[in-house]
This record gives structure tokens, C-alpha cells and sequence, in this order.
């Protein structure tokens, strides 16, 4: 596994398919060597890649794999994050509300109900953490 930055992009080639598009980079790496390698979004000079070699020396450009995942800005990961968490917490909320309906919660709604729908939707939200750890740990 090598990590360097790109010094040049010599060459792009978009490739689609029924997956998406793919472009395919051929770059002078700043520790020398010239690599290619398929990514999903454009790269630019500067950005640092991790990547394996996975094709004989026959190229000019070798074939390279990266080997973690593609960044994203840190913009994207923030509203993803965002957005995951408001999907959890209403997705909490709506169970812990079925849970006291189906024990016999009246449906009328003022704040000790709220406050109560809350609480319970906080422990759903714990729980829901700790089987997400528990996977990611597999």
C-alpha cells in the first residue's frame, strides 16, 4: 500500500455503465510513479491517494486500486451525518409513539406526553447505537 499526492494528471477517461461512471486517471504520483486508476469522482493535483499496485510493470502507467474509501469534502459528510441522525431520531420518536400508543397512551398530546414520547424515543435512539457499533465491530 502506497500513499502520495498527484503531481500531474496526464490523461482522463470517463467509462459508464449500469453502475455509473467511472474515470479512469493516468497520474504522475509525486514519489515517481505513474499509476492508473479508476475513481468516481474527477481528481485533482494535490489530493492525496492510498493505493496498491495490482498490475504487472508492463505499462507505462500502472494499474492501482485505491485502497480506502474516496473522500468526500467535509461539507458532504456533515449534511450526510445530519441527515442520517434527523432520519434516526424520527424514526425513534415514530416507534416510541406506536410503543405508548399500544400500551394504551390516550393519543392526547400535551407536553408530559411529548416529554414522555421523548424519553422513550431516547432509549430507542441508545439502543439503535449500540446494535450499529455492534455490526460495524463484525
Amino acid at each position: 500500500m502506497t500513499t502520495s499526492k498527484i503531481k500531474e494528471i496526464v490523461k482522463t477517461n470517463p467509462f459508464t455503465n449500469s453502475y455509473g461512471t467511472t474515470i479512469y486517471h493516468h497520474l504522475l504520483m509525486e514519489n515517481g510513479e505513474k499509476i492508473d486508476i479508476g475513481k468516481k469522482t474527477e481528481q485533482k493535483v494535490g489530493w492525496e491517494l492510498t493505493y496498491e499496485i495490482i498490475g504487472d510493470n508492463q505499462q507505462e502507467y500502472r494499474k492501482a486500486k485505491a485502497s480506502k474509501p474516496e473522500d468526500r469534502p467535509a461539507s458532504t459528510n456533515q449534511a450526510i451525518d445530519n441527515r442520517q441522525a434527523s432520519i434516526v431520531a424520527q424514526f425513534c420518536f415514530r416507534e416510541a409513539n406506536l410503543i405508548l400508543i399500544n400500551r394504551g397512551f390516550s393519543g392526547q398530546y400535551n407536553e408530559d406526553a411529548v416529554d414522555e414520547v421523548g424519553k422513550v424515543a431516547l432509549l430507542i435512539s441508545h439502543k439503535v447505537k449500540e446494535i450499529e457499533k455492534a455490526i460495524l465491530a463484525q
